[in-house]
């Protein structure tokens, strides 16, 4: 399976940029890619530290989630269901194992986290918190995962009065509540239907205050997908975001 895919990431006007992207390449014979995006809160190097930590151990417990099986059937092949129960089991474990270390800690801090894990015939997104996926493909944009936050809860549009107060408040995110009271967000798709898209996976800084609607004229204006980020982050920005841009194109 080969992928082509672009990232980057903007400080934005914070002091510190607090995101975290990561792509893992699982050690299978089989190609399993997965992409992940933290964005951490709490402050600074509180911040930054939670996302990266929690980006690493996603993709460290869906690892030994599967290793096992592969080890004993090198051939093995996990179809899009085991993935899917590999990423609800993972994303869960990773939000308990987080949650105990900020236990320890004197400061409270937690992340956000939006995974994106693609094989040759399928693609699971795993999420908690409220970094988006979209889907953009002829001409359309479309969210792959609800998102954790009071805007979306109360169907508040990007472009509509209040939503940038209600987008700031979430009701779910990585690391300051125990896993048993948290309800990840796991689904999958089918690649057939997605060939020729564009999978954005990114912080919400990257997206600010833009529609699907928007979303789905800037990536359709972009000729070569390496564009789409740098115009992104400019029209993200000229909405009124100031925060933290982190930005996953992978060509579908």
């Amino acid at each position: 399976m080969e992928l082509t895919y672009f990232s980057d990431s903007f400080i934005g006007d914070r002091e510190q940029n607090e995101d975290c992207q990561l792509f893992y390449p699982l050690p299978f014979q089989q190609p399993i890619a997965v992409f992940a995006v933290a964005d951490g809160m709490g402050g600074l190097s509180a911040g930054a530290d939670c996302a990266r930590r929690t980006a690493a151990a996603f993709c460290g417990e869906l690892l030994c989630i599967l290793y096992p099986e592969a080890l004993h059937q090198p051939d093995k092949i996990f179809y899009a269901e085991e993935l899917e129960r590999g990423a609800h089991q993972a994303i869960r474990q990773t939000a308990e194992r987080i949650y105990r270390e900020n236990c320890g800690r004197f400061y409270t801090t937690g992340s956000t986290l939006t995974v994106a894990i693609l094989s040759e015939d399928a693609l699971t997104i795993a999420a908690l918190g409220d970094s988006p996926a979209y889907l953009a493909r002829e001409g359309k944009a479309a969210l792959l995962a609800p998102l954790h936050n009071l805007a979306f809860i109360q169907g508040i549009a990007p472009d509509a009065p209040g939503y940038e107060q209600a987008a700031c408040c979430l009701t779910q995110c990585v690391g300051t509540r125990p896993a048993e009271s948290l309800k990840p967000v796991v689904c999958t798709y089918p690649l057939s239907a997605m060939r020729g898209g564009r999978l954005l996976l990114g912080s919400d800084g990257a997206f600010g205050g833009l529609t699907a609607e928007r979303i789905a004229q800037i990536v359709q204006a972009q000729p070569k997908p390496q564009d789409i980020i740098p115009a992104m982050f400019a029209q993200a920005r000229a909405s009124g975001a100031t925060d933290n841009q982190t930005l996953t194109v992978v060509c579908l």
